[in-house]
């Protein structure tokens, strides 16, 4: 008896550890498990959640919010920006903050946004044609009276290194300004990461983790099953961008545009290249590089006719003569929109251009440029 009694006290206690160790401590800070994103960060303080934003050129913290459920008397420390959440309506300065806000439910809380003309999402664009939604297309003059004609009190932007010109009077209208770094991130799943910030503003928390999840798991997959099939191989040569000017602007080694060549298993010109942004490159040096490579992505035209426009020498690379051009420039809007949380999409596309490996698959956001 006296055995059995002390399994069972034994028994419990686990089960109670097991069970408290799910629940943060009072006064414990921890973290919410921010895997690939490096420009921001969410700590659990128990009453409320920290939101650290960071500075993408220094690494070190910018602002610091802390989300407090709405109603909540929680204190909360000085020097903090508090914010109560969920977010009733928001202001969405870039087409990547629509598209993650819709991922997680969110599309009609949206009422300001910088222009009709580069909308795809139809809840967004129907609420616009209904007066709902109001552009703020000058980011340096957002003026507050037309702020406070929405219901939002919250605006989000990209943050290009500065802080809208009427920030402390916006604040002083309970008006709050939180910057977005997803388009600094190098890693496409530090990019589609920040759904997690959505989710934690718009109380969405669950919703976005689960898509996040779900993302970086069909997107670890596609490249572990790549890599398998044609790590071996012969890779087919890609290079991307087209000329600006008298500059031909291609991803360097380390960016986005380059970890996603590398994960679809081609030999992609610029992968050497070190740096996180882009290569700029005269046309005389790209084309006597890459006139036989097989792949050109991203030139940014409706059709080969327009390129032909634009410069005559791009009929000089084989990329070209073959027809192997491809783009998202058919739908834009939806691409930009889209993609920095459909990484596992772009991925999808790219093997299926270049390997063909599911030829039943229909192509998500890339098309094959017509004449």
């Amino acid at each position: 008896m006296k055995k059995y009694s002390w399994f069972l006290f034994v028994l419990l206690l686990a089960v109670a550890c097991q069970t408290n160790s799910n629940k943060p401590a009072a006064g414990k800070v921890q973290s919410e498990l921010i895997t690939y994103a490096q420009n921001f960060k969410v700590l659990d303080k128990g009453d409320y959640r920290e939101l650290q934003i960071l500075d993408p050129e220094k690494g070190r913290t910018e602002q610091v919010y802390a989300l407090v459920k709405r109603g909540s008397k929680a204190q909360t420390p000085a020097g903090m920006i508090r914010v109560e959440v969920p977010v009733r309506s928001v202001i969405a300065l870039s087409g990547t903050h629509v598209g993650m806000l819709d991922k997680i439910g969110c599309a009609a809380k949206i009422s300001g946004i910088s222009s009709h003309l580069y909308l795809h999402n139809p809840t967004v664009k129907r609420n616009w044609e209904a007066g709902k939604v109001r552009e703020f297309e000058d980011f340096a003059q957002l003026n507050p009276e037309r702020i406070l004609q929405t219901p939002a009190r919250m605006i989000i932007f990209s943050g290009f290194g500065q802080s809208p010109p009427n920030e402390d009077k916006l604040r002083k209208l309970d008006i709050q300004c939180i910057p977005n770094y997803d388009w600094r991130e190098t890693h496409p799943l530090g990019k589609a990461e920040w759904i997690k910030f959505f989710g934690y503003l718009m109380g969405q928390e669950k919703q976005a983790q689960a898509y996040f999840e779900k993302v970086a798991q069909n997107y670890l997959d596609l490249k572990k099953q790549t890599f398998h099939t044609y790590g071996k191989q012969l890779k087919p040569g890609v290079f991307s961008g087209s000329l600006v000017g008298d500059t031909w602007y291609m991803p360097a080694g380390e960016s986005y545009g380059a970890i996603l060549f590398r994960d679809a298993q081609c030999n992609y010109t610029a992968a050497r290249e070190k740096g996180t942004g882009s290569v700029a490159y005269p046309l005389e040096k790209v084309l006597t590089t890459n006139q036989h490579t097989a792949y050109w992505f991203n030139p940014g035209f409706p059709s080969r006719k327009a390129m032909l426009t634009a410069n005559a020498k791009y009929k000089f690379f084989n990329a070209f003569k073959s027809g192997k051009c491809y783009c998202y420039s058919h739908d834009m809007n939806y691409f930009w929109e889209n993609s920095a949380s459909e990484p596992d999409e772009v991925l999808a596309d790219l093997i299926q251009i270049l390997h063909g490996a599911t030829p039943q698959r229909k192509l998500h956001f890339y098309r094959q440029i017509q004449p």
